[in-house]
């Protein structure tokens, strides 16, 4: 989908993040950008230093007589608007076309616009507020109103042709929509391009205090044709900030759009010879303009789909997808606590809350907290934090009290600097268990990066009795050292789009001095164009002293935006006697109208036994909110189907009916029916 691409391509915009994996980083991903700033003759970074605000700055204007939303252009509407062109794609070439933007601010919204002149109509199929956008073309506003240029800290503001909108808050939002906020856009289509406007209410914003301050933007655009997606801004290799500046925003005193809402809400579930009613109450608010806070009483989730149990042969713990919907809310503000905390590990809780926020522009804040009726509560908290653009920090805490299972409380912090294409990091936890006493973990890193080149060291140890609870580690009582190395490169032939290797060796000892396992591996893949994505993977070593090797592969076609495509993975490993061979096949297909879409797949895997596992998804979208759908899961064995029709993501009530039951692992005919209402 192109507006997944969007989000995805806006982190490849951002900035670096440095990490215990590095990311590879694609070569020459910016060129030289042109600034048109009101009043100010036509320059690029190269003939003028770029200030310590970030490379291309916009004085930002405040208009008295706000734009009519129409989706047409008015010069003397936005005769004073910050506005530019000279979008570029992924290999910083010119866009095909060409596409012009327009920004500016009143005290109640930020109004944005865009040009866009091309040779062919834009694909617009999807209408209304907050909805997805399937493989339509869309314009993206992305607005980091505090300014610090971190990829977490934009909302996404999107349009299509037809005017349909979709939000996304920064640090993660609900899809409720009163909860989530909207905004207005209009669109219009010529024979020659494409216009858009839009206007964004401060008040869905998480905005700092009041007064004179610097914001970051960018815009992206996709192109069904031309399957490429164009920015206006993208980082270089070594800046840590993204976004053009936008100087001397005068933010307005804005209290935060309903404050507080309450959205209660009764499933009642018959099947089984039995019949049930669950309440529940999801909540939402803002203390202040800094800090927001999610809850929910009496959790329900019942119409949650049951992730598959993944397949396919792991020395160590593979964790499920986590699907509830409260952890959601607020993600991008729990860095902090990563290594001891992931939420996979609360299994049941009858009250759950997250409070987040940023005290500071640099800073952030986020807690986590569940309590169960029968005697378990965890606590999480998480603080991450930037010393200038080129240090960081993270600071995390997690606690587990139970009856059921020992006390744990744990620790953690990381630090991150950066000079130039090195990047150094230092990180440790500590716990301290009612069974296990206590533990630690501490690692060192380096990376580099130079154009498409990238290669990383590092060294690790883990304490026997380390023992994150509530978080996860693969393995503990062992010392690791290893390094990689990468290069990508784009676009060398008019045929191929992009390709990447990697090779790869570690080497890990217990803490007593034996070796507990090695491995080298390299790791190939190319983009075709329009044609194919595939790929190579490899790996030999040994584990507890016993052989082991690994080779896979994949494909996926077509490598483009069509409303059908195909993907193809195997794996094939032995480790001492044992051989194992894990393959998958799934298809999809979405219609041009974007009405209705059907996936479908199977996995197998053979070791000593066979396992199978399929699945089949139905969706039609019956309007804008409604939607009917069937899903089916078979695994090893069991089958699970549900039928469900919902209204959703509208202001209002909300309603759900389902024959059968989407959690569980086999079917029994089950009805669920839940109803959900608001209140301010």
């Amino acid at each position: 989908m192109l507006e997944a691409r969007a989000r995805e391509l806006m982190d490849k915009s951002g900035p670096r993040v440095f990490s215990r994996i590095p990311r590879a980083s694609l070569a020459g991903l910016i060129g030289t950008i042109v600034a048109i700033a009101p009043g100010q003759q036509v320059s690029s970074p190269q003939d003028k230093k770029p200030n310590s605000l970030g490379p291309l700055s916009f004085r930002a204007h405040k208009v008295a007589v706000p734009p009519q939303i129409d989706g047409v252009i008015g010069p003397e509407e936005w005769a004073n608007a910050s506005t530019a062109s000279k979008f570029i794609d992924r290999q910083h070439q010119p866009e095909q076309g060409k596409t012009t933007f327009y920004l500016q601010y009143d005290d109640k919204y930020v109004y944005f616009g865009a040009v866009i002149a091309e040779s062919h109509r834009p694909k617009a199929t999807a209408t209304g507020t907050n909805v997805p956008f399937g493989i339509d073309d869309i314009f993206v506003l992305q607005l980091d109103t505090f300014g610090e240029g971190r990829v977490e800290g934009f909302n996404f503001c999107s349009i299509n042709g037809r005017g349909a909108t979709s939000f996304r808050k920064a640090g993660g939002s609900s899809q409720k929509r009163e909860w989530r906020g909207s905004f207005e856009g209009a669109a219009n289509i010529a024979g020659d391009g494409w216009a858009v406007e839009a206007r964004v209410p401060w008040s869905i914003l998480r905005i700092p205090k009041s007064g004179i301050r610097n914001l970051r933007f960018n815009f992206a655009r996709t192109d069904s044709v031309t399957e490429n997606p164009y920015w206006y801004y993208l980082a270089k290799d070594t800046e840590n900030v993204s976004g053009a500046v936008w100087e001397g925003v005068n933010v307005p005193p804005v209290q935060t759009q309903n404050l507080w809402k309450f959205l209660p809400s009764v499933s009642a579930i018959a099947g089984d010879g039995k019949s049930q009613f669950r309440p529940s109450l999801d909540m939402r608010g803002f203390l202040n303009d800094k800090y927001e806070f999610s809850g929910v009483l009496f959790p329900d989730f019942s119409l949650v789909s049951r992730a598959a149990t993944p397949l396919g042969f792991s020395h160590f713990e593979i964790l499920e997808p986590e699907t509830r919907p409260l952890f959601e809310e607020g993600s991008g503000y729990f860095d902090g606590a990563q290594s001891i905390f992931v939420t996979q590990r609360i299994r049941r809780f009858d009250f759950g809350g997250r409070f987040y926020g940023s005290p500071t522009p640099s800073m952030r804040i986020g807690v986590n907290s569940t309590i169960a009726f029968d005697g378990e509560t965890t606590l999480a908290a998480s603080l991450a934090g930037n010393q200038g653009p080129n240090r960081s920090y993270t600071l995390g805490f997690a606690s587990l009290k139970s009856l059921t299972q020992p006390s744990n409380d744990a620790v953690s912090g990381t630090y991150y600097s950066t000079s130039g294409a090195w990047n150094f990091g230092a990180a440790g936890a500590l716990t301290s268990d009612q069974e296990a006493q206590v533990g630690t973990q501490l690692s060192l890193s380096s990376n580099y990066y130079y154009g498409g080149f990238s290669a990383r060291a590092y060294g690790e140890q883990i304490d026997g009795s380390f023992m994150p609870r509530l978080g996860y580690v693969s393995e503990t009582g062992v010392r690791s050292v290893g390094g990689a190395t990468s290069y990508s490169f784009s676009a060398l032939k008019k045929w191929l789009t992009s390709a990447y290797i990697s090779v790869s060796h570690g080497h890990t000892w217990t803490t007593g001095g034996r070796l507990a396992h090695e491995s080298t591996g390299a790791f190939g893949a190319i983009d075709i164009k329009k044609a194919m994505s595939l790929g190579l993977d490899a790996s030999s070593g040994s584990f507890g002293g016993t052989k082991e090797t690994r080779l896979g592969f994949f494909l996926s076609f077509p490598n483009s935006n069509a409303p059908w495509s195909v993907s193809l993975n195997n794996s094939v490993s032995k480790f001492g006697d044992l051989d194992t061979d894990l393959r998958s096949l799934n298809l999809s297909y979405t219609d041009p109208g974007s009405r209705w879409a059907v996936s479908g797949g199977i996995t197998q895997y053979t070791a000593e036994e066979v396992f199978i596992q399929r699945y089949l998804s139905l969706a039609y979208k019956l309007g804008p909110y409604d939607n009917l759908s069937l899903s089916m899961l078979n695994d090893q064995g069991q089958t699970n189907f549900a039928i469900q029709y919902a209204r959703h993501n509208n202001k209002g009530i909300e309603y759900w009916f389902s024959f059968g039951d989407p959690s569980a692992a086999k079917f029994k005919p089950t009805i669920i029916a839940r109803i959900a209402f608001p209140i301010k």
